[in-house]
């Protein structure tokens, strides 16, 4: 693909700057967006202060406007804003970059307009926009210092998720005034919100947002903690990253305390994984050694269970392994087991525990149960035959059509793993299984005609 396209630049070139001009000219009559993009080009070329008088009329043209936009119409204005954003980036910042800070802000601005007249999909035109202007503050081409009005005016209007990282991203070129400057701001607006009012608490939540982004910036742990009332904190997720960022300014006996104080009973891989750091940096090893053990029984967790294992001598290491895979097959969520075995891995098991269950294998995970089938095809060909079947039984007896032509393939995969077969054990044979969907599905044409062997249209 890539040879092809360079083989069509190196064409387009023979072609010559002025008659490619002149196709460009032409296409542009009926092209109002690439007619755009070529004026914003040439006075570009001509004088980059009119190219941004021009990027400035446009986004107060696409201000003004109030109409909803159908799908093609979105996707045009997307790539209209990308046009006159790409301006900004490439030219004006390199001739004036107070003004080029300026117009980011202006294009920034105008994002709750366009959402709010679109299905979603121009987001992305602003998230870069951001994108760029911290790239940009972060290498000192523009100085946002004093931007502390236009990051809280954007925050204030961050109605869908555009702004979600403005402080992380700008933050840091702000500077420890203008930080402080912009929590001062917060602080303030803090005051004038009720938390018991049901209707303050997404503004609640914002204000609280931005100070805890600030409060990371500033490496102030104590004031990031001090945003979560004691009863937050005791929720493992809010536990697990108020301790990270306690063990990342080694305060480990306190990462413990808070971890300690979660109320729920399972707790997830992030919350383990702060712990055992916590845990191993204060030297209590048995203790972390512990936790990696429940982490992979409570998440199914393999890399805890390697960690585990790695701490261990040769013959304690492969006792508890054979108990730690024990305890995977016999545990009663097949969805979880049954991944875990494949990927650790452990063919001999996995195989195991599907026959030995193969009633609780739903045809319905179509990805996940194809790929275990394929994967056990090798060294378990009755098993991948028990999984190949779940799928055939959930197309037909729900009668998803749309899925008839996988289920006839997995009927041929059958086919082809009966060869191969011995011993069915107590699972059914092909020959047996065949004639069942035969007498079961038989007039189900629309699967039968992509099965092995159907050719004439007759009922099977």
């Amino acid at each position: 693909m890539a040879k092809s396209q360079k083989l069509s630049v190196q064409t387009l070139k023979k072609l010559g700057a002025e008659r490619l001009a002149e196709l460009l000219l032409d296409s542009s009559e009926d092209d109002k967006l690439l007619q755009r993009r070529l004026n914003l080009e040439t006075l570009g070329l001509k004088s980059p202060s009119e190219m941004a008088r021009a990027v400035r009329r446009r986004i107060g043209t696409i201000r003004r406007a109030k109409s909803f936009l159908d799908w093609d119409k979105e996707n045009e204005l997307a790539k209209d804003l990308k046009n006159h954003l790409e301006a900004i980036d490439s030219r004006v910042v390199r001739t004036d970059p107070s003004l080029a800070l300026e117009l980011f802000w202006e294009f920034l601005d105008i994002s709750n307009s366009v959402l709010g007249r679109v299905r979603g999909c121009a987001n992305w035109v602003f998230v870069e926009a951001m994108e760029m202007l911290a790239d940009h503050a972060e290498s000192g081409t523009i100085d946002v210092s004093g931007s502390v009005e236009n990051i809280v005016h954007c925050l204030e209007q961050n109605g869908y998720g555009q702004f979600d990282n403005l402080i992380k991203k700008v933050g840091p070129s702000l500077g420890d005034v203008g930080l402080d400057e912009l929590k001062q701001e917060f602080h303030a607006r803090l005051l004038h919100v009720d938390p018991k009012k049901p209707s303050s608490w997404f503004e609640l939540d914002k204000i609280k947002t931005a100070l805890r982004d600030i409060a990371d910036i500033q490496e102030d742990v104590d004031a990031y903690v001090a945003l979560f009332d004691e009863e937050a904190r005791t929720h493992p997720r809010i536990a697990s990253q108020i301790a990270d960022r306690l063990n990342q300014a080694r305060r480990f006996d306190e990462a413990v305390v808070i971890l300690e104080r979660s109320k729920e009973e399972r707790l997830d891989q992030d919350w383990f994984d702060s712990y055992i750091t916590a845990l191993d940096e204060l030297g209590r090893s048995q203790e972390a050694q512990a936790a990696r053990w429940m982490c992979f029984k409570d998440n199914f967790s393999r890399q805890h269970l390697r960690d585990f294992l790695k701490r261990l001598d040769e013959v304690a290491a492969f006792d508890k392994e054979e108990e730690a895979l024990e305890f995977v097959v016999n545990h009663e969520q097949t969805t979880y087991a049954l991944p875990f075995l494949l990927e650790w891995p452990d063919r001999r098991r996995a195989a195991i525990l599907v026959l030995n269950r193969a009633q609780e294998f739903d045809g319905y995970y179509y990805q996940e149960i194809s790929h275990a089938a394929e994967l056990l095809a090798n060294h378990s060909p009755l098993a991948s035959t028990v999984l190949l079947r779940s799928m055939i039984d959930y197309a037909l007896d729900t009668r998803t059509t749309k899925r008839y032509k996988h289920a006839a393939r997995h009927l041929g995969e059958c086919s082809q793993l009966a060869t191969r077969i011995t011993d069915y054990g107590d699972v059914e044979s092909h020959d047996s299984y065949f004639n069942g969907l035969k007498t079961k599905h038989g007039r189900k044409i629309s699967f039968w005609v992509h099965a092995p062997g159907f050719s004439d249209g007759s009922e099977p």
